[in-house]
């Protein structure tokens, strides 16, 4: 037998805890359909490659979905436990987030709905396509033959309307996530959208030292609004919960005295911003090479090179 084979049925053997003895041998004929499947990966085109003597019927392949015994989470965890193993077994785990529309038609389809294309809207013009909202987690693997590095997915979620957003879903992943690696940190990149997270106590948690913290690299905006925190009350009054205190000028404005501490002097553009570490909960560093990020501090290390802003709790 070749190499690459025995290598593949080692992968697959792996899963055999995750289902039942019929659910795994269509498991194992559906994931090998699914490598050698050309054009798009569909059940019906999947069948005619895994069963080419077409010895089960397909409603089999079908019912696996639905029916089948088995379950996703641990199917994801697996898939996580052995990625990380085997490309990043020490260090920061780095994984990206971010949603999604997989177009789907029908009218039965659970979760469906209409939603903003990202791919054909531009800035003058939306367009809305009908499918499900995905958001998805994947874990990110740099190919030993170069090139960009590839996001093998690890965890998703449905969105669906009127019920729990995406800020919310996107930690519930990363919680369930970091229950299967006790002991390591993670390195998340996300755009704007998910900049909010940096506040979750996923990321600066009580007690904990900096090297014990979870990282999340994000973007920010130049005219973003900043608040501190809300004070907490000690005697009781009338009217709801402060959720924000006092407002920071606008990034355009930033410029504190540092005493002491650290300054960040940061370019975007043309503009330049200047903004104290130590009075300022919330530090956004926009930064596209090396040189364009620098401090004050002798001491502190230089950034390294990064494809996208950081959003990084002080």
């Amino acid at each position: 037998m070749p190499e690459c084979l025995l290598v593949w049925n080692s992968l697959i053997a792996g899963f055999v805890p995750l289902f039942t003895a019929p659910t795994f041998l269509l498991f194992a004929e559906m994931i090998s359909g699914w490598v050698l499947c050309p054009g798009r990966h569909t059940v019906t085109r999947i069948y005619q490659i895994a069963e080419p003597e077409f010895k089960r019927s397909h409603d089999e392949y079908h019912r696996f979905f639905p029916d089948a015994a088995w379950i996703l989470p641990e199917l994801w965890r697996h898939v996580a436990v052995t990625a990380v193993a085997f490309f990043s077994p020490t260090g920061l785990i780095p994984v990206d987030i971010d949603d999604t529309v997989f177009h789907k038609t029908g009218p039965k389809v659970d979760g469906a709905g209409w939603w903003r294309d990202a791919v054909r809207s531009t800035k003058t013009k939306v367009v809305h396509c009908f499918g499900l909202n995905l958001i998805i987690l994947t874990f990110r693997v740099n190919p030993p033959w170069g090139g960009e590095p590839l996001g093998l997915p690890i965890n998703m979620r449905l969105h669906r309307k009127k019920e729990k957003t995406l800020l919310e879903l996107a930690m519930q992943m990363l919680e369930e996530t970091a229950t299967w690696f006790p002991g390591r940190n993670f390195l998340v990149s996300a755009d704007g959208f998910f900049a909010p997270l940096a506040g979750n106590k996923f990321f600066d948690p009580k007690g904990a030292s900096p090297a014990a913290k979870n990282i999340l690299t994000s973007r920010i905006r130049c005219d973003a609004a900043l608040y501190e925190r809300p004070k907490k009350k000690f005697t009781p009054s009338r009217g709801a919960r402060r959720r924000k205190g006092n407002g920071f000028p606008l990034r355009r404005n930033w410029r504190r005295s540092v005493g002491n501490g650290r300054a960040l002097k940061s370019t975007c553009g043309d503009a330049r911003y200047y903004v104290s570490l130590q009075s300022i909960p919330y530090c956004g560093i926009m930064c596209a090479k090396q040189d364009r990020l620098n401090w004050s501090s002798p001491e502190t290390p230089t950034a390294s090179n990064t494809m996208t802003s950081s959003l990084l709790r002080t």
